[in-house]
């Protein structure tokens, strides 16, 4: 007889692990590893079911919304002429929930202090890996006299990941699109949150897995997440000092390691996403009932990069109204619930307000943070209802 719970945590782990190199793409696999390890655990989950029979009710209000959002987008797709993008996008974001509400059906079996510790092995094992592989592509290549030459996202980031493409016997040429700098980056602060709040046994690795995760983080060059790691910490009672290491950390890295680097990563005010913004708000004023279309890009060329905007831009005011209700979801959790697991869910916020929601519709780590925390959501419904 297969042990499912033994066989469904091993997976969940290799899903954690496996986050950092959610980009890269070998060629024997289409799939990322991470996608590639929640899809097993869907089969495993499915098995268990028609096995058991026992299916616990995981369905939630944040489901019922998204899946009426994809509902829409389905419309949108029927009566436009959408590109074949935007058709895999939308293909993408139908598989991410799917695998989104798997990976629920197979943490609902859990306590949460066993969910607990699988994150925390999880954030190790795939930062033990990702530093391991940085640092021998960096002795197989001759890279690391390069990265400490000159602190920037096309100088840095892009030798870290040229570095892992290389052992990883890739070697095609790489752009933005293949490093993902901003979803890369939600992964090292979605490791940093699990060492800050659920790594309590241990302060030396606590310690080390915080600083590492900050590190890897502002190498990304993404201001999204290094805004959740401080707000993160702001939020929290009595982790100021761990706010003062993070500022310290980040300017030593930029100050004394640092060439000149790329303020554009860095500002608040990027006028390319201001100008997104203002084109938004002109387009829907333009087609305000059903919208553009599902896929819309401005200029043909980029998509909006805020999830609310962009779907009242592609779908109109129903786009608008549920995008709207997803995001106050989502917002009200962190608001009402106490709980530090709440806190994850500045990931998925940040994500959908300064991030291009269109393909996957959320980022595979959002996914996952959504998945964690409406289990726990339900966890203490349930437990209000006895």
């Amino acid at each position: 007889m297969i042990n499912f719970k033994v066989v469904t945590n091993f997976f969940f782990i290799l899903v954690l692990a496996s986050l950092p190199f959610f980009s890269i793409r070998v060629d024997y696999i289409p799939i990322s590893f991470s996608v590639l390890f929640l899809l097993i655990l869907a089969i495993l989950v499915t098995m268990q079911s028609i096995l058991t029979l026992n299916i616990k009710k995981a369905f939630t209000s944040l489901d019922l919304l998204i899946f009426l959002y994809l509902a829409l987008v389905t419309c949108s797709l029927i009566f436009s002429n959408p590109n074949s993008e935007a058709s895999l996008a939308f293909i993408k974001s139908v598989g991410y929930f799917l695998l989104y509400f798997f990976l629920k059906l197979t943490l609902i079996n859990l306590s949460f202090e066993e969910i607990k510790s699988l994150l925390v092995k999880g954030a190790a094992y795939g930062l033990i890996l990702f530093a391991t592989l940085v640092a021998y592509g960096f002795y197989k290549t001759g890279n690391y006299i390069l990265f400490f030459q000159n602190f920037s996202y096309q100088e840095s980031t892009f030798i870290i990941f040229e570095s892992l493409r290389t052992i990883l016997g890739i070697n095609n040429e790489i752009g933005s699109k293949e490093i993902m700098r901003n979803a890369t980056g939600e992964v090292f602060v979605f490791y940093f949150l699990i060492f800050l709040h659920f790594n309590n046994n241990n302060k030396l690795v606590r310690l080390i897995g915080m600083i590492a995760s900050i590190f890897f983080t502002v190498y990304m060059f993404s201001r999204r997440t290094i805004g959740v790691i401080i707000l993160s910490l702001v939020f929290q009672k009595g982790h100021y000092k761990y706010l003062l290491l993070s500022l310290i950390l980040a300017g030593v890295v930029f100050t004394f390691i640092a060439s000149p680097f790329e303020i554009r990563h860095l500002t608040l005010t990027d006028p390319a996403r201001l100008w997104q913004y203002e084109q938004a708000i002109t387009l829907f004023t333009e087609n305000p009932l059903i919208g553009h279309g599902y896929g819309y890009k401005l200029d043909d060329r980029q998509y909006i990069h805020n999830f609310i905007l962009s779907s009242a831009v592609m779908l109109g005011t129903m786009g608008l109204v549920l995008s709207f209700l997803i995001f106050l979801n989502v917002c009200m959790k962190l608001y009402k619930f106490k709980h530090s697991t709440f806190i994850f869910l500045l990931i998925p916020i940040f994500g959908m307000l300064i991030g291009s929601s269109t393909e996957g519709l959320f980022t595979i780590t959002s996914w996952i943070v959504l998945a964690i925390t409406e289990v726990k959501y339900l966890n203490i419904i349930r437990r209000h209802e006895f």
